[in-house]
C-alpha cells in the first residue's frame, strides 16, 4: 500500500500550466466529435466493508492509498432511486429515477425531491431508517499529475461529512477550490454493528490567492467539456 504523500505546492500542478483551450482541443483529439462526460473520468468509491484505503486508478493499474489529496474543482449533489435492489438487478442497471442537482427528479416517479415521499427518512424497504432514494455527493478532485479531476463517488453515509466540512469552509470565507482538501477514511459500525466506511475531509493547504484566476479558468473551461451526462452505476452509492 502506497504509504501518505507530501502535499505538492499548487504551482506545480500539470492542469494549471496548459491553458484552457489547450485543454479543450487535447480531449477533443483523444476523445471524438461526442466529447467526454463526468462517467468517462477516472471515479473513486466508498470501499465495502470498513475499509480505510482508496483504490485509485493509474496509467498502471489500481493504487492503494490512504488518503487522496487535490483541490476540487466541482462538486454536486446527486438522487438516484433504483425500484430494485442491488441484490435483486444484480448491478449495473440504470436508476428508475435520477437527479443531477438533487432537487429535481427525472424518470419514475419524477418531480421535486424536496417533497418526494422516496426521499423520505425511513422509506428504504424493510422498515430501515434510511432513503429509498439515495442521497449522494460527487466531489471532482484534481490531482497534482493529473490534467483532468477524478471523480470521488460518496454515499448517504458520507454526505453529512462533507457538507459540515463544506460549511466550515464558508464560515471561513473560502470556496472549495481556494484549499487543496485532504480525503481519508475512517471504519465506523451501523446500529446493526456491521462496519462501513466514512470519507473524513479536511484542509490540506491554502491555495494562494495568485493562483486563483488560474483555477477558475479550469473550472470554467472544464464544464461545457463534461456537459454531457450519464446515470450512474448503483454498486458506486452502496451505503
Amino acid at each position: 500500500m502506497a504509504p501518505t504523500t507530501a502535499l505538492v505546492p499548487v504551482e506545480e500542478y500539470r492542469a494549471l500550466a496548459v491553458a484552457p483551450e489547450q485543454l479543450k482541443e487535447i480531449i477533443a483529439e483523444n476523445v471524438g466529435a461526442l466529447g467526454a462526460s463526468e462517467f468517462d473520468l477516472d471515479r473513486v468509491s466508498i470501499p465495502t466493508g470498513g475499509g480505510t484505503a482508496w483504490s485509485v486508478p493509474t496509467i498502471e493499474g489500481e493504487e492503494l492509498v490512504k488518503e487522496i489529496a487535490g483541490i476540487i474543482v466541482m462538486q454536486r449533489d446527486a438522487r438516484a432511486y433504483w425500484e430494485r435492489s442491488l441484490d435483486e438487478s444484480g448491478g449495473g442497471t440504470p436508476p428508475d429515477c435520477t437527479s443531477t442537482d438533487g432537487l429535481v427528479g427525472y424518470g419514475l416517479p419524477g418531480g421535486d425531491c424536496t417533497t418526494c415521499e422516496l426521499a423520505k427518512f425511513g422509506s428504504k424497504s424493510g422498515g430501515r431508517k434510511g432513503q429509498a432514494c439515495k442521497q449522494m455527493k460527487q466531489l471532482f478532485m484534481l490531482r497534482p499529475d493529473t490534467l483532468l479531476p477524478m471523480v470521488v463517488n460518496l454515499p448517504p453515509t458520507s454526505v453529512a461529512p462533507i457538507r459540515k466540512y463544506m460549511l466550515r469552509l464558508a464560515s471561513d470565507a473560502r470556496p472549495y477550490y481556494a484549499v487543496i482538501t485532504r480525503l481519508t477514511l475512517e471504519k465506523v459500525m451501523n446500529g446493526g454493528g456491521v462496519p462501513y466506511a466514512r470519507a473524513v475531509p479536511s484542509v490540506a493547504g491554502p491555495v494562494p490567492d495568485e493562483q486563483l484566476p488560474a483555477i477558475r479558468s479550469y473550472m470554467a473551461a472544464l464544464k461545457p467539456v463534461l456537459a454531457r451526462t450519464v446515470a450512474p452505476a448503483e454498486s458506486e452509492y452502496e451505503g
